[in-house]
């Protein structure tokens, strides 16, 4: 339904998402079968949910290619931590395949989120049913869920309700939201 790519300041109010999603492939990049935040590094994007409707939204469980190594074979992320020596040679690569992400909502790695009063009912994806928040290494980030509830929505992996995955300097708050059968 909205793809927001580097938008510094982002406002949902009384809003409905239903029944959005991504009909992808193999070896495309689909994240956020509702709504999607891309921002790019090192900026922040400042995201303002409340009071909105997320249902029976979508993204499929195909599998892609790494986003960040499109020249690359399939499913194929090189130890980087063991590779800093000339003299000694880099074990093989680790097999990462990347899957679809957040089933409503996807807020990329440096976006700041405040959801409040919002219901997320019956979506899926591979990992967050619901909302995926994925890594973030290098840049601080905060999420502020309040009175909200995530009801049964559903992945193939971990996170129904939410996926999260941050880095040190990133936080998730939660209060007074309901989590049911995910």
């Amino acid at each position: 339904a909205i793809a927001m790519i580097h938008q510094p300041s982002v406002v949902l109010r009384r809003s409905s998402f239903i029944g959005n999603g991504i009909h992808a492939h193999v070896n495309e990049v689909v994240d956020g079968g509702a709504v999607s935040f891309f921002q790019a590094l090192p900026t922040q994007q400042d995201v303002v949910i409340e009071d909105c409707i997320f249902a029976h939204n979508f993204v499929p469980n195909v599998l892609v290619f790494d986003p960040h190594r499109p020249q690359a074979p399939p499913t194929r992320i090189p130890d980087i931590a063991r590779t800093n020596s000339p003299t000694t040679p880099a074990p093989p690569p680790l097999d990462i395949t990347y899957r679809p992400c957040g089933g409503a909502l996807f807020l990329s790695t440096s976006t700041n989120a405040t959801i409040v009063g919002t219901t997320f009912y019956n979506n899926s994806a591979f990992s967050g049913g619901a909302l995926c928040m994925p890594t973030s290494l290098a840049y601080s980030s905060s999420v502020f869920i309040d009175n909200s509830s995530f009801v049964e929505n559903t992945c193939s992996f971990l996170g129904c309700g939410i996926f999260y995955q941050r880095g040190d300097r990133s936080n998730l708050f939660v209060k007074r939201t309901a989590f049911l059968t995910n």
